[in-house]
C-alpha cells in the first residue's frame, strides 16, 4: 500500500492550520480599540454670535432620551437613536448646572436667576424659584426637598412639588475674586455638605440649614474655591480645592485624614480601593483611597481632564482643549481616543444598557459615541 501521497497531504494540512493559526494569532494581538461617532449634532437654538459661553452641563440618560443642557440658550430633550430634538426650553444665558430628573420632572438652575422645575414630557415650567443670581451649583434631591448653591455663595433648599424655600444659607465671603463653577452639595442621612469660593468646607443640618461644623481647606492667596462635587465612601468624604489638593475628610468632623497634590475642580471617581481624578495641571491619577498615595499618573495632552466616567471597565474623560479620551484603569495608558474640534468640559454621560456614551463639546455640539475594536476585515493580512 503506497502511504506516501497520505503522509504528503498530512503535512500540507498542517502547514496549513500552522500558517492559519499564526495568522489568527497576528489579526488577534493587532486589533485596535476605537471611539467610534454615531452621530452630532448642535445643542443651540440660533448661533453663537462667538463670545465666550461654558458648555459645561453633563448630559443626562432618561430611558430612550438625552437631556442636554448648554451654556446659551437653554435645555433640551432628543432622542438617543438619532439625537432629533423633542422638546426646547430656552433660559437666557443658558445653564451651566447639570439638570436632574425625578419623576416626571426636570430640576435645573439657569444663568438667568432662576431654578426650575420642568415637565419632563414637555418641557414647560411646572414652577421656577427666584435666585437672583447664576445657578451654577448642580442640584441633588433628597426625599422632598432640592439642594444647590448659586454663584453668589448661598445654599437653598426647596420643596420639589411647590418650589418653595425651605431655608436657605447665605455664605459671606470677603474676596470678590473666585473661579466660575460651582460643584453638587452632598446629602448624607440629616447632614448636608458644601464647599464655598471662601476656601470653606461646611456640614449643615439638612431639616434647617443650621452649622454643624466647618473647615477651612484652601488658604490659596488668589483662588480659595472648594468648587469640587464632594464623594462619599463610609465615613469619608473627598473633596478637592483650587490649591490643586484633594482632601480625605472625616464626615463627622470635618477633619483631614490626608491630603495629596492632585486636585482640581472636578470630582473624583472611586472604584475598589482606588479614587481616579484630574488635576490643574493636567494630569490624571489614581490614588490609594485610605493613604491618598499615588499609584499611577498620565499626563493628558490637551489640558485638564473633566471628572472621570466608568465605562466598560475604561475611564473616559473629556479634555478641556482636546479629545474624548479611553484611559486603562491599570495604568492609565491612553486606548483610544477622538476629536470633537473643540474640547470636552462636561462629564462625558454613557448609556443605561447599550455600548454608547454621550458627550457636550466647548463647542455646543451633542455626540454619541461607540466604543469597540476595528472590523476584522481591515486586519486580515491580505487587507494589508
Amino acid at each position: 500500500m503506497n502511504t506516501r501521497p497520505k503522509i504528503f497531504l498530512f503535512t500540507i494540512l498542517t502547514l496549513l492550520l500552522t500558517t492559519s493559526c499564526s495568522s489568527l494569532q497576528e489579526y488577534t494581538q493587532s486589533q485596535t480599540f476605537v471611539i467610534d461617532k454615531q452621530w452630532a449634532r448642535s445643542s443651540l437654538s440660533s448661533i453663537n454670535p462667538g463670545f465666550f459661553k461654558n458648555h459645561v452641563a453633563e448630559p443626562v440618560v432618561v430611558g430612550s432620551k438625552l437631556l442636554v443642557a448648554n451654556g446659551y440658550d437653554g435645555i433640551g430633550l432628543y432622542k438617543q437613536r438619532n439625537g432629533r430634538e423633542v422638546w426646547k426650553f430656552k433660559i437666557k444665558r443658558g445653564v451651566e448646572s447639570n439638570p436632574i430628573v425625578n419623576g416626571d420632572k426636570v430640576f435645573v438652575g439657569g444663568n438667568d436667576g432662576y431654578f426650575y422645575s420642568l415637565k419632563l414630557s414637555n418641557g414647560k415650567v411646572a414652577w421656577k424659584f427666584p435666585i437672583r443670581f447664576e445657578g451654577l451649583g448642580s442640584p441633588i434631591i433628597q426625599d422632598e426637598s432640592v439642594y444647590f448653591t448659586t454663584g453668589n455663595h448661598t445654599l437653598y433648599s426647596l420643596n420639589i412639588k411647590t418650589g418653595q424655600a425651605n431655608w436657605t444659607y447665605i455664605r459671606k465671603v470677603d474676596s470678590s475674586i473666585s473661579v466660575r463653577g460651582q460643584g453638587e452639595v452632598l446629602v448624607d442621612g440629616d447632614t448636608v455638605y458644601s464647599g464655598f469660593s471662601d476656601g470653606y468646607f461646611i456640614a449643615f443640618k439638612k431639616s434647617t440649614g443650621a452649622v454643624i461644623w466647618e473647615k477651612k481647606l484652601n488658604s490659596n492667596r488668589r483662588f480659595k474655591d472648594i468648587d469640587s462635587s464632594p464623594v462619599l465612601f463610609g465615613d469619608t468624604i473627598y473633596v478637592s480645592g483650587y490649591d490643586n489638593n484633594l482632601y480625605a475628610l472625616n464626615k463627622s468632623t470635618g477633619s483631614i485624614l490626608w491630603q495629596s497634590p492632585y486636585g482640581s475642580h472636578t470630582k473624583a471617581l472611586l472604584i475598589n480601593d482606588r479614587i481616579y481624578s484630574s488635576t490643574s495641571q493636567g494630569e490624571f491619577v489614581a490614588l490609594d483611597k485610605i493613604t491618598g498615595k499615588l499609584i499611577w499618573k498620565a499626563q493628558l495632552k490637551g489640558g485638564i481632564a473633566t471628572s472621570p466616567t466608568y465605562f466598560k471597565g475604561f475611564l473616559i474623560v473629556g479634555e478641556s482643549d482636546g479629545q474624548v479620551v479611553a484611559l486603562s484603569q491599570v495604568n492609565g495608558e491612553q486606548i483610544a481616543s477622538f476629536d470633537t474640534g473643540a474640547g470636552v468640559k462636561a462629564k462625558i454621560t454613557p448609556a443605561q444598557k447599550e455600548a454608547h456614551f454621550f458627550a457636550l463639546s466647548k463647542g455646543g455640539n451633542i455626540f454619541k459615541f461607540k466604543m469597540g475594536f476595528k472590523k476584522a476585515s481591515e486586519f486580515w493580512p491580505w487587507d494589508n
